[in-house]
């Protein structure tokens, strides 16, 4: 291939196909469970307060 030269690239359906299903997975495995009616924002954040309290009275209860 010469330089500044673009040679045409064959892409299948089959290869479209798996792509968005990668991305499809990929795009799942980061939102979880969210769509355009429910955030799992205030879950997730629910879940971290927890666990910080959780750990904040450990301490507090290995102080006492």
């Amino acid at each position: 291939m010469e330089a500044g030269v673009l040679e045409d690239e064959v892409v299948s359906m089959v290869d479209v196909l798996h792509e968005d299903n990668e991305l499809e997975e990929e795009a799942r495995a980061v939102l979880g469970d969210s769509d355009d009616q429910h955030c799992t924002y205030l879950t997730v954040s629910s879940v971290l307060s927890l666990h910080l309290f959780s750990l904040f009275l450990r301490e507090i209860l290995r102080l006492i």
